[in-house]
This record gives C-alpha cells, structure tokens and sequence, in this order.
C-alpha cells in the first residue's frame, strides 16, 4: 500500500505489516520505474539500484504497527542521453 507523498529523487513511501516486506515492494516498484524512465531491463534495473539505490525505512517497530519503506536514487546527470521511445 502507497502512503504520503515521498521525498525528491524517492518512490511512493510504501507500508506493510512487516519491514522485509515493504522493502522488497519499494525496490520492486523503483525497478519498475528505472525501467520505464530509462529503457533498461528489469535485471539492469535491479543492477542499478544495488549500485546506487538507498533503501530509507520509515518506521519498523514490531508492536502491530505497519512498517513502511521508500527507495531514493540518484537524478540523472544533465545531458544523459534520453531513453529510447518505446
């Protein structure tokens, strides 16, 4: 589930009821983002972001509260070539 809005250069924060479980959903949605925005692969994407990526945690207190995750990466630099149309 998607809550709040995330910081510059972050996807959705995202809330589960356990923290692995809002992490793996926050890089799976960055990865679906690098891959539209950028033209890669999922596998490049997913090399990307074990690069680059940093994975922040919102919260992850273990007392029947949700945990919640967002994943930020770097801006492209000025003058990357734009992603190929599709």
């Amino acid at each position: 589930m998607r809550i709040g809005r995330p910081p510059a250069g972050a996807r959705p924060i995202i809330n589960a009821p356990d923290l692995e479980e809002a992490v793996r959903i926050a890089v799976a949605e960055m990865a679906g983002f690098l891959v539209e925005r950028l033209g890669v692969s999922r596998e490049e994407a997913f090399l990307l972001l074990t690069a680059r990526g940093d994975v922040r945690i919102g919260q992850a207190a273990r007392c029947g509260i949700d945990a919640t995750a967002y994943v930020r990466f770097p801006k492209l630099a000025p003058g990357h070539p734009a992603p190929p149309a599709r």
